[in-house]
């Protein structure tokens, strides 16, 4: 293995610089609060990281992903009267080729695929469930939610490709969209075709993957940002570490007992009354995990109200996905104490670490999409000045708006970029006065190399 524990590490994007202005402040990588975490996964988390070169988060996130969808529709979180929220967590590690991406989420998820098909229990024959899956479409994984109504958890390399939906049906995407963003709430689902009906109750999905800072500004940035599902993530992007030799390995007993957490998690105990659904059991919010909930609802709330569009969004969604984390840690702390009482509140505790977390997960997507932003800012800002340059060095926005079927009625877009594109240096807006016929005077951009001298 190679790592330098020393290294200070650089962002994906390339200059570690500041993100762009997201809503509410600027802000550098800020490291994932371990402390958070129960004890068992905190110290594999560690090792883990340390043994392969790569920022906590990536291990933190995949553990508690894969957590998640262990326990799927085994338990929910009542956050109050009528607001439940499932066991199931989305998550974007944003980070380049090579960074040890790929087999750091593989570390984490690998005790929860090797379930499959191990036996129960003596004379009780073996797991045939799916429990992880690669890649498929939303129909594919309703026929294997059949099979396994607790859940799925659905693992790529690539996110790039999970979330490509165009590529199943010529375009219509709409669709498959609509079918993952129930499956985040686990609601239920009926898809009718003419040889049959397919309904699942209760479906439930995790998803954990990686993306290129590229694809992810391509993919995740354009329909995914709009769609609402970018919202459901929560993103890390996290310091790439020159991979120097370190002697630093996993200890197979820490590992060790971080699987055996996912193992008593994916048998967890059914309630002895009945729930409607998939749903085995409910779990409400105590006394004091409220006092620690309400305030930090309460605060991102605040911070939604004066945030840029997808800011927002996320800052609507992070209430319940700090719920299902507070979830997550509470039954991990139980299986993590090999006691018999399933609990049946979410401690103080855990919602204490759950809005720690919390905390962290808005302050990294800030970031990321700050970057996001910038990024697309810049290709925008290139497309229009090529776009002027192929008028002939000079344009009006309405000419502009008739050279790309996506321009058309976006005279206030174009304008903007047009704007940053004077700031950058690329040219100068020139007032341009009515002609003959008359009408109201405009002003026209020229670019810098074919002003007048």
């Amino acid at each position: 293995m190679i790592a330098n524990p020393q290294s200070q590490g650089v962002s994906g994007f390339g200059d570690g610089s500041k993100a762009a202005d997201t809503g509410g402040r600027a802000s550098e990588f800020r490291a994932f609060p371990l402390e958070a975490l129960p004890t068992t996964i905190r110290t594999f988390t560690a090792a883990a990281s340390a043994s392969m070169t790569i920022d906590p988060s990536v291990i933190a996130l995949s553990s508690l992903t894969t957590l998640a969808a262990t326990i799927g529709n085994a338990a929910q979180i009542e956050i109050k009267t009528g607001y439940r929220q499932p066991s199931a967590l989305w998550v974007a590690i944003v980070a380049p080729s090579g960074s040890a991406k790929s087999s750091a989420m593989e570390c984490a998820v690998c005790p929860l695929r090797d379930l499959e098909g191990k036996p129960v229990a003596e004379g009780t024959g073996s797991d045939q469930r799916r429990r992880v899956i690669d890649d498929a479409t939303p129909e594919a994984v309703l026929e294997l939610l059949k099979s396994n109504p607790n859940g799925l958890l659905m693992f790529g390399d690539e996110l790039s490709g999970t979330m490509d939906f165009s590529r199943y049906k010529q375009g219509k995407s709409a669709g498959d969209t609509a079918a993952w963003l129930r499956m985040h709430d686990a609601a239920s689902i009926t898809v009718d075709r003419i040889e049959k009906t397919v309904q699942i109750p209760n479906a439930c999905v995790s998803i954990l993957g990686g993306i290129q800072p590229k694809v992810f500004t391509r993919t995740m940035g354009g329909q995914h940002e709009d769609n609402g599902m970018l919202a459901r993530f929560i993103c890390v992007e996290p310091p790439i570490q020159p991979r120097y030799w370190t002697d630093a390995s996993l200890d197979p007993d820490l590992f060790d007992q971080y699987a055996g957490l996912i193992g008593r998690l994916a048998y967890l105990p059914k309630h002895t009354e009945p729930l409607a659904g998939s749903v085995s059991r409910i779990l409400t919010l105590s006394a004091g995990a409220k006092e620690l909930l309400v305030p930090f609802v309460n605060e991102i709330a605040a911070i939604g109200l004066t945030a840029r569009d997808s800011i927002s969004a996320f800052t609507n969604k992070l209430s319940g996905i700090t719920g299902r984390i507070g979830l997550v840690i509470e039954l991990a702390t139980w299986a993590q104490h090999n006691t018999n009482e399933v609990p049946e509140v979410i401690s103080a505790e855990s919602m204490d670490s759950a809005v720690e977390i919390g905390r962290w997960a808005l302050d990294e997507y800030r970031r990321v999409v700050g970057r996001m932003a910038g990024i697309r800012a810049e290709t925008e800002v290139e497309a229009v000045v090529a776009a002027v340059r192929k008028l002939g060095g000079s344009a009006t926005v309405a000419e502009l708006a008739k050279t790309k079927q996506g321009w058309r009625g976006r005279n206030h877009h174009i304008e903007s970029h047009l704007d940053l594109a004077v700031e950058a240096g690329h040219g100068c807006w020139v007032a341009q006065e009515p002609g003959t016929g008359g009408g109201r005077p405009t002003r026209r951009f020229v670019l810098r190399d074919t002003e007048s001298p």
